[in-house]
């Protein structure tokens, strides 16, 4: 059983290979599980590392693809907790160091919100549209998986190099 998100303190949804329930569990245990998670490293081993490892073990399923962007893109928060930094202005940074970084924040935008910022500015600027590059037809409905994969890989490699760890089974 994983723990999916706390409303409160004391009710947390839980789920189970089956289905979806509320866990009421002790404030001490949900304290400790916030506090853990506030550190880059904690985040990258209980949420991206697994996230990226279903994604792996399904590499041409379009939903694993968007919640391993998603968790990869929100690392840019704990690191920014851990630093004491803005998250938009880390986020600025990593995007300039990391290619891959900056493609998984458009994805994980595009899925989102339809259009990442970096596509709704696009008609400005010269070049091939990003959602090309990722892989999407021309309609922007379906998507092609094969690079994506790559890509994916290496920004989890980014987020882990800024941790100053590895993924265990990333070669």
């Amino acid at each position: 059983m994983r723990l999916l998100r706390c409303r409160t303190w004391r009710t947390c949804m839980t789920a189970s290979s089956m289905n979806m329930r509320r866990l009421r569990i002790p404030i001490e245990d949900a304290r400790r599980f916030d506090f853990e998670m506030k550190t880059l490293a904690r985040y990258l081993e209980v949420i991206v590392n697994p996230t990226y490892d279903e994604f792996h073990a399904n590499s041409s399923s379009f939903r694993h693809a968007y919640l391993t962007s998603v968790a990869i893109f929100h690392a840019v928060d704990r690191a920014a907790e851990e630093r004491g930094v803005r998250p938009a202005k880390l986020r600025q940074d990593w995007c300039k160091e990391s290619l891959e970084f900056k493609l998984v924040d458009i994805l994980a935008h595009h899925f989102k919100h339809v259009k990442s910022n970096d596509e709704k500015n696009a008609s400005t600027r010269p070049g091939i549209p990003i959602v090309r590059v990722l892989g999407f037809d021309d309609a922007g409905e379906e998507m092609d998986l094969r690079h994506l994969y790559f890509i994916i890989r290496d920004a989890v490699r980014f987020v882990h190099k800024k941790a100053g760890t590895t993924h265990p089974r990333l070669p």
